[in-house]
């Protein structure tokens, strides 16, 4: 992947007006950001406000191989790719020794909860406790 000056202007307002157009002329729902912890916080606060301005109900995933919960504050992404949770679950469900008491800790140890509670955040109150 090249790596992409972020804060010079003319290659931030280039990827925020692609994101734009994708957004409102193509008519896409939202964004998967692959490598997304390799590029600077303040650049994408400002595409989530340009993608949220264009379509507000637009979905924002980026692609971060650590804990994803610095992204998660309500002013870069929706949600991130869970890959700490991805490796635990596939080390319980593969059968390679790790039983459910194991599993359960390695999930609190790794802080998993804080998925859950930013989708509690952000979403609308009488759709989260729907049933």
């Amino acid at each position: 992947m090249p790596k992409l000056n972020t804060v010079h202007p003319e290659v931030k307002d280039y990827l925020l007006e692609g994101a734009d157009y994708w957004i409102r002329e193509v008519g896409i729902d939202g964004w998967r950001l692959a490598v997304a912890n390799e590029i600077d916080h303040r650049f994408w606060r400002e595409f989530r406000m340009r993608v949220k301005d264009a379509k507000p109900d637009a979905f924002i995933v980026g692609d971060v191989w650590s804990n994803g919960s610095r992204w998660l504050g309500g002013d870069q992404f929706d949600s991130v790719i869970n890959y700490p949770f991805r490796s635990i679950a596939i080390a319980f469900l593969s059968g390679s020794g790790m039983d459910g008491q194991l599993f359960a800790g390695s999930i609190n140890a790794r802080k998993f909860d804080f998925q859950v509670l930013s989708l509690h955040i952000k979403a609308d109150k009488p759709e989260y406790y729907s049933t």
